[in-house]
């Protein structure tokens, strides 16, 4: 089992790295070796040292109640419960900036290539990529719902947490207790209990090694976790690189 679910991870992590579940086209384009002309041009680039502000883009509408973003799209739903998706351009559209019509409280864009919906009764609607069965929710009313690389997963509030996709492993085994919160990160996922506790499931690393704190919200990235103490502290694990973690600072809160 162990060595299964560690095969599974480093797939969902070649997934995350190529853009998600879909196997990718082959690639024709070649890259010209030449650089024949961009010596001066590369010499003055490297002796550029001016930053360039960040590029902001507004949107031209105001009617906005909702918005998630992606790794490489976003999803926003306005007042009239629609939702809007963007940013699926040439090569990188399978259906997930295709959202059914009809009014939705709450919408998940993932780290691949699917994006779920949850309607105004509750009920969820997935579409895009369905490689994996990411796109296939269960029935039934659900509170919130949260989306990793090739599936997904949906809380009901003080009872559960169902998932589906990956068909493998641990990952989308869901949870039973009384769960108030739920952080799914690219192939792990997180519950905050009702006694403010936190579980974690589907790791390979820290990520599943929560701090005895109790946290009044929880956060999770593709592969750590950060959540905040009722006094106001942050606290973030699942970067020890010893435990198979990924270190750049982000489990460093000032």
């Amino acid at each position: 089992m162990r060595t299964s679910h560690l095969a599974l991870v480093a797939l969902l992590g070649i997934l995350l790295i190529t853009g998600g579940c879909p196997e990718d086209d082959d690639d024709d384009t070649t890259i010209n070796d030449d650089d024949s002309g961009d010596d001066d041009a590369d010499d003055d680039a490297a002796d550029d040292d001016t930053t360039s502000p960040a590029v902001e883009f507004v949107s031209t509408t105001d009617d906005w109640i909702f918005v998630s973003a992606g790794v490489r799209h976003s999803c926003g739903i306005r007042s009239d419960g629609s939702v809007v998706c963007w940013g699926c351009g040439e090569g990188t559209d399978e259906g997930q900036c295709t959202p059914p019509t009809g009014p939705f409280q709450a919408v998940a864009t993932p780290h691949g290539w699917h994006t779920c919906g949850l309607r105004q009764d509750g009920a969820i609607e997935c579409w895009g990529s369905n490689l994996m069965g990411e796109s296939d929710p269960p029935t039934g009313s659900f509170d919130e719902v949260e989306t990793g690389t090739c599936y997904s997963c949906a809380m009901v509030a003080g009872d559960r947490v169902e998932c589906w996709g990956v068909g493998e492993g641990d990952l989308t085994d869901g949870f039973v207790g009384a769960v108030v919160g739920l952080a799914v990160g690219a192939a792990h996922n997180c519950v905050r209990l009702h006694d403010r506790s936190v579980s974690c499931w589907g790791c390979s690393n820290g990520a599943c090694d929560p701090p005895s704190a109790e946290l009044v919200s929880l956060s999770a990235g593709s592969n750590h976790n950060c959540g905040l103490v009722e006094s106001g502290e942050l606290v973030c694990w699942g970067c020890d690189e010893s435990a198979g973690g990924e270190d750049y600072g982000q489990c460093e809160p000032p």
